[in-house]
């Protein structure tokens, strides 16, 4: 009988220790970051926590919705495969259209800088999220520059997703280069 006590007490320790070691669900994310489209200036950032499941290849799975602006358009960019908002922008005709989402940005303030940049990834990586415009040359040295020191730039770099890119024009015709905004879509399993 005494030895059967113990038995039990040993099981006892191990069976709750089972419910402890519940491992930690993981998850998907997305960090879109604004810069300037004159300056490359770092602007504002914006993180999101998806339902989607982490897609396991490069590319990122992003659709886009886009109506051509006659004098009001629109885009819209989804992530897949549960068409998850996660940018949202009016464009108008001789006009300025607002960002409809994200609704506010993080300041440049609230990230902080690890002293030293980041190499620039290879331009393999960069992946167009809005196929529909095509850009001639990309000024990718000149935006990295600006960002390859953010602290949560190196952490989302160390994805081996690629990053989307999308230069969002809110006014076209006679539009206002100071109203265009280049936006970097970085995507990890967190």
């Amino acid at each position: 009988m005494k030895k059967i006590i113990p038995l039990f007490i040993a099981c006892a320790i191990l069976v709750g220790c089972e419910k402890e070691n519940t491992p930690i669900q993981q998850q998907n994310k997305i960090l879109l970051l604004r810069i300037d489209y004159l300056t490359y200036q770092f602007e504002g950032a914006f993180e999101q926590t998806l339902s989607s499941p982490f897609a396991p290849f490069d590319s990122l799975p992003i659709s886009n919705v886009f109506q051509s602006p006659g004098d009001f358009g629109n885009l819209k960019l989804f992530y897949q495969p549960n068409n998850e908002l996660i940018f949202d922008g009016d464009i108008v005709w001789n006009g300025w259209g607002p960002i409809n989402y994200p609704t506010s940005f993080s300041p440049p303030a609230n990230y902080s800088h690890t002293g030293l940049s980041l190499s620039l990834p290879d331009s393999s990586r960069f992946q167009n999220v809005f196929p529909q415009w095509h850009y001639p040359k990309l000024p990718l040295d000149s935006i990295w520059m600006n960002i390859g020191d953010l602290a949560i730039v190196k952490e989302y770099n160390a994805s081996p997703k690629n990053i989307g890119f999308l230069l969002y024009t809110p006014s076209v015709g006679v539009g206002d280069p100071a109203q265009w905004d280049w936006f970097l879509v970085f995507n990890q399993l967190d």
